[in-house]
This record gives structure tokens, sequence and C-alpha cells, in this order.
């Protein structure tokens, strides 16, 4: 956003990246890791219960950041619904429907699916009738998934195409427009109550569901074996990739709206495919720079639109 105040006439220059360009930025570095994070820990621990033990981290700082905030941490009755479907749909489900996937099918071919996110963003905006997508905008989105592809397709995995994949690649597919319907659904909640707040509530509602789901499965599980790595994974991926970046997630969703923030999913494979070559020692090929390089000019090019 600019730095120029309101009411004051337009800025003869316009800034390469706003606060809330950079914020991004910091999400994508997060969520980056956060893959690298989600496989050390889930070396050791179940998928469903990493994801538990994240909210069970994730949920108490929320709250107690609403409640210090002086917010009313009530909800009015007319966002009792949104605030539910949310939490169970965008947090809840999700969660289980893109662990599943990445149980089921090549992490690429998950990753490429879900860069379609703001593709239906775009779309679901249209079909609500909030107007067709500017041609800058298609055309900005073709060229960041390009290079989204390219990062992934010529991967140390690389893409694939095994039919015995097409249950999983279903999964990663949902994935994608469940995350696309989360950011546009939860926009109309921020516009009377702050990121803190949606997310404290979404969380707890997501939190009740993971208990109620694996409360049994947590009892027998043996948590004497799991390792110092583990356990930091875990608080990396409550703390940051679901309380920080979540936080400056929300924030530029009522900022920006939500077909712009989920531009920034075109950026997470490249630094995901970066983090797995420093930390995992994941191959990154030069034509897998120039994809990042080629994501990066999409993004800059919907973004000047």
């Amino acid at each position: 956003m600019s730095a120029q105040p309101a009411g004051t006439g337009r800025a003869t220059g316009r800034p390469a990246l706003t606060s809330t360009d950079m914020a991004l930025l910091g999400v994508v570095l997060v969520w980056g890791f956060g893959y690298v994070a989600f496989k050390l820990g889930q070396n050791e621990i179940p998928t469903a219960l990493f994801n538990l033990l994240r909210y069970v981290v994730a949920v108490p700082p929320l709250w107690f950041l609403l409640l210090r905030s002086g917010e009313d941490w009530r909800l009015p009755r007319k966002d009792w619904a949104r605030t539910a479907a949310t939490g169970l749909i965008g947090v809840f489900v999700y969660s289980l429907v893109f662990s599943n996937a990445a149980k089921m099918t090549a992490a690429a071919n998950t990753s490429l699916l879900l860069a379609l996110s703001p593709v239906w963003g775009v779309l679901m905006q249209w079909l609500s009738g909030k107007g067709a997508p500017r041609l800058r905008f298609a055309l900005g989105s073709l060229v960041a998934f390009s290079g989204a592809a390219l990062v992934i397709g010529f991967g140390g995995s690389g893409l694939s195409l095994d039919l015995a994949n097409w249950q999983g690649d279903l999964l990663a597919l949902a994935a994608s427009v469940i995350w696309a319907w989360y950011g546009m659904v939860a926009q109309p909640l921020l516009v009377s109550h702050s990121g803190i707040k949606v997310q404290a509530w979404i969380n707890l509602i997501a939190l009740a569901g993971f208990l109620v789901w694996q409360t049994p499965a947590a009892v027998a599980f043996d948590w004497s074996q799991v390792s110092l790595t583990a356990w930091l994974s875990v608080l990396y991926v409550a703390l940051f990739v679901a309380f920080v970046a979540h936080i400056i997630w929300y924030s530029a969703i009522a900022r920006v709206g939500p077909h712009r923030v989920m531009l920034a999913m075109y950026l997470i494979p490249a630094l995901a495919a970066a983090c797995g070559t420093i930390f995992l020692q994941q191959p990154f090929t030069w034509v897998q720079v120039l994809g990042a390089a080629v994501a990066l000019a999409g993004v800059a090019l919907v973004r000047r639109g």
C-alpha cells in the first residue's frame, strides 16, 4: 500500500514494492521453508497428529493476542455461519485434503496443482458477479503459472504421470480450490473484524475438529520416540506457518483482496525448491532458476495491472 496519506493527490512515482508486498514475500519465505519443516516432522509424527499438534500450539497465542488487543472477542450472530464454514472447510478440511494428497501423489504434482489457486480465486470472483478478470491479470497469471510449472517440473523428482496417483492428484486439485475459496469467503469477515480475531476463531474451530478426530490416536501414540528435530518442526509450523504467516495473509486480504494475495502462491514453489536444495540436498537446476524468474515476472505483470 502507498505511504501517501489519505486525501492527498496521486503520488508521482509508484513504489516497486509496498509494505504489503514485502509482508507477503515474508510469508512466501516462511511457507517455502515450511515444506522442509513438514517433511522433517512427519518423518516421525503421523500427518494427522502433526496437524493436531500445530493447532494445539498455534491457537493459545492467537487468543492471547485477541484478548490483549481490547477488541471484543465475541462474534455477532450474522457472522457465525461464515466463520464456522471458514474454520471447518478452509482450515480443517483443507488440512486433511492436502495431507492425504501429499501421501497419495508426488510432491511435484501437489505443488503444481496448488499453484492453480489464484486462477480459481479469480474465476470464483467472476462467477459471484464481481466482474471478469482483465487481460493483464489473465496474461500475468498464465506467465506466473508457467514459471511455477518449470520450477516443479524440472525438480529432482519431476512430474509424476503415474495413473496410480490420480486419486492424490484429484485431492490436490480439490485442495487448490478450497484454498482459493478460503481466501474469498474469509474476506467479508475482515471488513468487520481484525485478522487476529478471525484467525483465533477459525483456528479454534479447526482445533476442535482435530481433537474430536485425533484424540484416540494421540493417546495411543508413543511420543517418547519423537526427536528434538521433529518437535522443533512442529513449533516452526505452528508459530510461523500457522500463526504469524496467516495473520499477515489475512491482513493482506483485507487490504488488497484475495485474488491479488493468492498470486503469492506462484512464488512458493521456487522458495520450496531452494529450501529443499539447502536443507534436504535436493537438486535445483538452472531451468528451475529460470522458472523462478518467470514466476516473478508474472506476478510483477499482474501487480502493475
